[in-house]
């Protein structure tokens, strides 16, 4: 019996995700980002492949999406990010690939939407060298699948400036084996997700 379904909600459960670990690096000067920041939105961009040896079947599943109705500030001190009301809103489209024995079977498209109410939270961090903070745990929630979540994993981001906005940009990537429905479920997920912050004059 095919897996086919299975196969597919794996897929959209995982096209989410968080972020990366950053490279050892000196410490920088944190007190080049300390200040109040309005959050200005989030973009991600995920592929996952998921496939069933015992079946030979894949699911390749694209996503990707920029926030919407953003919501909330972060203060940032020399040790914190201090997150207060962030929210967001998603509105998206997941596509995905469906393979047989290596053959293109069928192709998907289905709605994405989301709405994260607001939240706080309150993470300590450290700069690394000029361009790169290490977090102990993530500070802005992400609709994903919860046992692939960095929220409460250490992570790191890349950081840049564009104009008053800080950028942090960090990489996803995980694989992961679960048995389902009797079936061995292998997922590979890779996402990069961009956050902006807009500092306040």
């Amino acid at each position: 019996m095919k897996s086919h379904k299975l196969l597919l909600a794996a897929a959209v459960a995982a096209v989410m995700a968080s972020c990366g670990k950053d490279d050892a690096k000196p410490e920088g000067n944190a007190s080049e980002i300390q200040g109040t920041y309005d959050f200005a939105g989030m973009s991600v961009a995920g592929i996952s492949t998921v496939t069933v040896p015992e079946s030979n079947e894949k699911t390749i599943t694209y996503n990707a999406y920029k926030t919407k109705e953003n919501v909330g500030s972060v203060v940032v001190d020399a040790g914190k990010f201090v997150s207060t009301g962030m929210g967001y809103s998603i509105d998206t489209t997941v596509k995905s690939e469906y393979y047989d024995e290596g053959l293109l079977e069928d192709t998907y498209e289905l709605p994405f939407k989301a709405t994260i109410p607001p939240a706080g939270s309150n993470v300590t961090y450290r700069l690394i060298g000029t361009d790169s903070i290490h977090f102990d745990k993530g500070f802005i929630t992400v609709p994903d699948d919860p046992n692939m979540s960095g929220a409460s994993q250490e992570y790191g981001v890349r950081i840049a400036w564009k104009g008053d906005t800080l950028v942090m940009r960090s990489v996803f990537s995980a694989t992961t084996t679960k048995l389902q429905s009797g079936f061995t479920v292998i997922t590979v997920f890779n996402s990069v997700q961009e956050v902006k912050l807009k500092k306040r004059k």
